[in-house]
């Protein structure tokens, strides 16, 4: 009423995520994410978002070597 229109709907995220990412990972890697995913009742994507932040949040010599 009165001109204005209410929106519906969820709020907006203060930080979005828009981007799309591809990339491959073996089986036993698909394996023991579905299976952390399950454990923790996370998505896919909040667990490597969680895992990438992790990784990069460490000084480059300090992180693991391969």
């Amino acid at each position: 009423k009165g001109g204005e229109s209410m929106k519906m709907g969820r709020p907006k995220k203060e930080n979005p995520n828009t981007t799309s990412l591809s990339f491959k990972i073996n089986d036993e890697q698909l394996t023991r994410l579905r299976a952390y995913c399950t454990l923790t009742k996370k998505t896919q994507g909040e667990v490597i978002r969680a895992a990438i932040e992790a990784y990069i949040n460490v000084k480059p010599d300090e992180q693991p070597q391969k």
